[in-house]
């Protein structure tokens, strides 16, 4: 009977042993589950974050692109405007460069005419000295053949004096010569100093502001220059008329001409 009994606990004590074996198998089962769902929760999310910044990485990227693009058409177009302003700028100091130029050339024309004016209008003026000494010089001439017939004879008085007489009569005229060529000279002074009366307009006119290419042309026409100084300045002052860039080479040019400061 007490071997029975302990057989029969014995399978019991198994059968508790069993249980309990397999018991603790199913949580280790269910264990094992759940830290494979979490793994696979994590891989996933793991997944969706690198997916995630890869999206936002290729944008970033994408952005800056187009940001340095944009940045590099802005720089070619500001290069583009430098180089074009640049090349207006040549051209236009160029054309400065050829205005003065051009406005040299006439005013260094013009200054050879008029020196050369000015030369031929003072050789009358040393051949009219050298008339007035040939004036002396036959004065002279005709006061000795009187002298010579007062000391030949002096039964000849008479004639003598009358031959002096007309000679005395040059020698006179000789003495009025200067008053003559003085008042030539006063009437070429009033002939110079008509246009200074308007000095003040000239002035006026003869400003970048105030130019006026007909009323400068008409001033030159009313001074006291001869046909050809006249000619060659009233041609520079037409061609400033039609060129603004040649106004104020010209202004200078009649300046030094008609003596306006």
């Amino acid at each position: 009977m007490s071997r029975n009994l302990i057989v029969g606990l014995a399978v019991l004590v198994v059968a508790a042993l069993g249980w309990v074996v397999f018991d603790r198998m199913g949580d280790a089962r269910e264990e094992a589950a759940r830290i494979e769902a979490e793994t696979a929760a994590a891989a996933t999310a793991a997944e969706e974050e690198a997916a995630r910044l890869a999206a936002e990485a290729e944008a970033e990227a994408a952005r800056v692109a187009e940001e340095a693009e944009a940045e590099a058409a802005r720089l070619a177009e500001e290069a583009e405007a430098a180089e074009a302003a640049a090349e207006e700028e040549a051209a236009r100091l160029a054309q400065e460069a050829e205005a003065a130029a051009a406005v040299e050339e006439e005013a260094e024309a013009a200054a050879d005419s008029l020196t050369d004016t000015v030369d031929d209008g003072t050789a009358p003026a040393t051949d009219g000295t050298n008339e007035t000494g040939t004036v002396e010089d036959t004065v002279d001439d005709a006061e000795a053949p009187a002298t010579d017939g007062t000391n030949e004879t002096g039964t000849v008085e008479d004639a003598v004096d009358d031959a002096e007489a007309p000679a005395t009569e040059p020698t006179v005229d000789a003495d009025d010569a200067p008053e003559s060529v003085d008042d030539a000279a006063d009437a070429a002074t009033d002939g110079t100093e008509a246009p200074a009366a308007t000095e003040l307009d000239i002035a006026s006119l003869l400003t970048a502001e105030g130019f006026d290419a007909d009323a400068v042309g008409a001033y030159v026409d009313q001074s006291d220059m001869n046909a050809l100084a006249k000619t060659a300045l009233k041609t520079s002052i037409e061609a400033a008329k039609d060129n603004p860039a040649l106004v104020e080479g010209v202004i200078a040019q009649v300046k030094a001409r008609l003596g306006v400061e």
